[in-house]
């Protein structure tokens, strides 16, 4: 049976730093990859590879995608079997280092760069200048989140919190009815976009591509999204449905949708900078703003608004301008590896990686 493969960012760079959420998609996982010591312009091909080989083999198969190059790709993960990731990424991650059914790829030996003290120098300077912009990106997404707190706190103020209780209540019903599950929920935490070099980027039209019912929320800064996603995603656990979770890119605090694919069913967060509208069978809109948020608020503070959207807007843009910069650099650094690779070392370490993923699934297939 042929699957739909799923993309998603398993880490992002947010308003509270660098954040991992590998550890839960990671549940079930009988065999960990680790790719260690290569740039990701020569670990990406061997991602693809290893997703097109999950994917030939008929495995549902999950592609993890690098928020610092829009075109990378940091893990692959085929669920309840095995993943493969790349170290550089998750090198601080718990369950990675103690991963018991580990193997480590090792690709240091296939590169002669840096063999002298001017090139060591000149790999630790980039390196250096890469932390440097990634530390700007944080540190301007945590002051856009500081202005944010500024523009939900005018919504807050207005917000009708029974009305929007009743409208919570109103889409657990819609959305669960009066079905159940009688088993323990899995629950998997994800982010569904992220800041890239390129701006924000998300996945939400291939992670929702395969449903028949999608409820897109429309509000407002501060009009309760994030706690009724929480909401919605609790009631799923108490029910005993399996639970995807996906937290804001931006604050990972906060959430941003919640699927429940046994009931073929999500909503989101459907407003910038991942706004969708309803464009097919199965979409309902949510407007929180219309329900439960005080007449005329949006006019009313209309030039404190404009102020607080722009200073907002100008921090993002400063934010992206320094993930830019440290794509450009890595680029640079990724040049100087992949020009000394040796193509014969690269080419036996994916052969490897190739006989073990084909050992595994003799395994798994004889325990069916």
């Amino acid at each position: 049976m042929k699957h739909r493969a799923m993309n998603y960012f398993a880490c992002v760079h947010t308003a509270r730093g660098f954040y991992d959420l590998l550890d839960s998609n990671l549940e079930g996982v009988r065999a960990l990859f680790v790719l260690k010591d290569a740039p990701n312009a020569v670990i990406t091909p061997m991602m693809q590879e290893t997703g097109a080989f999950w994917e030939e083999e008929g495995y549902a198969t999950e592609y993890l995608h690098n928020p610092t190059d829009n075109a990378g790709i940091i893990g692959v993960i085929v669920p309840g079997l095995a993943a493969v990731v790349d170290f550089s990424f998750f090198h601080s991650n718990k369950r990675v280092r103690n991963f018991g059914n580990k193997m480590v790829i090792g690709l240091k030996r296939a590169f002669s760069f840096p063999s002298t003290p001017s090139q060591e120098s000149e790999a630790l300077r980039i390196s250096d200048k890469i932390v440097n912009e990634l530390a700007r990106v944080h540190e301007n997404l945590a002051d856009a989140l500081e202005i944010h707190d500024d523009w939900e706190a005018i919504y807050i103020q207005r917000l009708d919190h029974e009305a929007a209780n009743r409208l919570t209540e109103e889409l657990i019903r819609g959305f669960y009815k009066a079905r159940s599950a009688n088993k323990k929920p899995v629950v998997k935490h994800r982010f569904l976009g992220a800041a890239t070099p390129k701006g924000a980027v998300d996945f939400i039209p291939d992670l929702t591509g395969g449903l028949s019912r999608r409820f897109l929320l429309k509000g407002r800064p501060g009009t309760g999204k994030s706690t009724m996603l929480g909401k919605l995603a609790q009631e799923g656990q108490k029910r005993g449905f399996d639970v995807e979770v996906y937290h804001c890119g931006f604050d990972p605090k906060s959430l941003d949708m919640v699927i429940v694919r046994e009931l073929g069913t999500a909503v989101f967060d459907s407003t910038s900078p991942h706004e969708y509208f309803p464009g097919r069978d199965g979409d309902e809109v949510v407007d929180v703003y219309a329900a439960a948020v005080k007449g005329n608020t949006d006019e009313i503070y209309e030039d404190e608004l404009r102020r607080i959207k722009k200073r907002y807007k100008e921090k993002i843009g400063e934010a992206r301008a320094h993930l830019a910069k440290a794509k450009a650099l890595n680029d640079v650094l990724c040049g100087l590896y992949a020009g000394s690779a040796d193509s014969d070392t690269l080419r036996a370490a994916r052969a490897e990686l190739r006989r073990e993923m084909t050992a595994l699934v003799s395994e798994y297939s004889l325990t069916k």
